[in-house]
């Protein structure tokens, strides 16, 4: 039972895996005066159970490096049937790198329902037209679960890694190479 997800819904491929608080620190500081007021308020602490919970449900995806430097990885959902393009700080590089173009990694997806979608996605011809945004969260770099994750990357189909890397140059395109922030705290915000 989930505390801060809709269990009318399930994920049609959950891993089951969980946050490394010491990682999400490690990568993904939370720096400004805003973030300091939040964690004092419990906010932080209550987005870190709610990021666990997210890991462990949510419907895990390909996801492909597009280019290794800048590292920007394009993160599949076969709910839009398109993807977004996530950038990433070079602490990640340091530590999991280094990549190359067409690297293997794995998204953990959650959504929002209602409203119209977000302007830097797009229904692709495969689209279920349910959701207005999601909440894309490259795995590898927040948990320690690595047998997990690598068993479900061995599961994912050939033709959506290479559907995930044919979509990452059409969201660069539709959104003038813009792309999302990497970092779980930012990372549903549209381009």
């Amino acid at each position: 039972m989930s505390k801060y997800h809709d269990d009318r819904t399930a994920a049609s491929d959950p891993i089951g895996v969980y946050l490394s608080r010491q990682l999400l620190h490690e990568h993904f500081p939370r720096k400004s005066f805003w973030d300091h007021i939040q964690k004092l308020l419990g906010f932080a602490e209550k987005f870190e159970e709610m990021l666990d919970e997210h890991l462990s449900f949510g419907d895990s995806r390909a996801a492909v490096v597009v280019t290794p430097d800048p590292l920007l990885v394009a993160a599949y959902t076969d709910e839009f049937d398109c993807t977004a393009v996530l950038a990433f700080p070079e602490s990640i590089v340091a530590e999991f790198g280094p990549f190359k173009t067409g690297d293997r990694l794995l998204t953990v997806n959650t959504y929002r329902p209602g409203g119209p979608l977000v302007a830097d996605l797009w229904n692709g011809e495969r689209s279920y037209r349910r959701y207005a945004n999601f909440f894309p969260v490259i795995v590898d770099f927040l948990s320690e679960n690595k047998a997990q994750i690598n068993r479900r990357k061995s599961a994912i189909s050939e033709e959506e890694w290479e559907r995930c890397l044919s979509q990452a140059q059409e969201y660069l395109d539709k959104n003038n190479g813009r792309f999302r922030n990497g970092s779980p705290l930012r990372s549903y915000r549209p381009a």
